[in-house]
């Protein structure tokens, strides 16, 4: 029902574990026993989800001087399904908290991917239009809302999702946020 596909060891293109909040996730999983269960079970369930975040290793080798190149000419941000907690963890884990100028998750008010919100918020804080603004994202969800929120929707196939489930959402695509990096700086 996550959408995990164990012959491969993947995910398929709209998993809820790969691109839902937890709370998704947990109704999803309320179906195969009792939702009051699986409600008392989530403080447990994200207290699993920050200590796997902990040991979280980027999947691009060298992302600190990356982001730290780009974040001398373009404002960053981050927006997430994840908790808003757990993006700051994961940004800590990985040296990019420094590089960030924003960030957001699921539950900070801005709203649920593939809505605009996040990205107006990012809007807001930056002082940017949503046309000035380019979303990478390598999940459908993020494209989609790149697009809801008129911004540039840039594919990377470095996630769970392949490039047939990307390229009908996204003005360009590239292999990874490098190859995408390379052509900026």
């Amino acid at each position: 029902d996550g959408g995990y596909l164990p012959d491969t060891d993947s995910w398929t293109n709209d998993s809820i574990i790969a691109f839902e909040t937890s709370e998704a996730m947990l109704e999803c999983w309320s179906k195969l026993t009792s939702p009051a269960l699986i409600q008392s079970l989530l403080p447990e369930f994200q207290r699993l989800i920050s200590s796997a975040l902990d040991k979280a290793e980027p999947v691009i080798k060298d992302i600190e001087p990356l982001f730290q190149s780009l974040g001398e000419h373009y404002a960053l941000g981050v927006a997430s399904m994840d908790d808003e907690h757990n993006v700051k963890q994961t940004l800590q884990s990985i040296r990019l908290n420094d590089s960030i100028d924003f960030y957001c998750g699921a539950d900070s008010g801005f709203g649920h991917k593939p809505g605009a919100g996040m990205v107006h918020a990012f809007c807001q804080h930056t002082s940017l239009k949503p046309e000035e603004v380019a979303v990478i994202g390598d999940a459908s969800h993020d494209l989609k809302m790149a697009s809801a929120a008129g911004a540039v929707a840039i594919a990377v196939l470095s996630g769970a999702s392949n490039e047939d489930a990307l390229v009908e959402h996204a003005d360009y695509v590239f292999k990874d946020i490098g190859e995408f990096c390379s052509h900026l700086i």
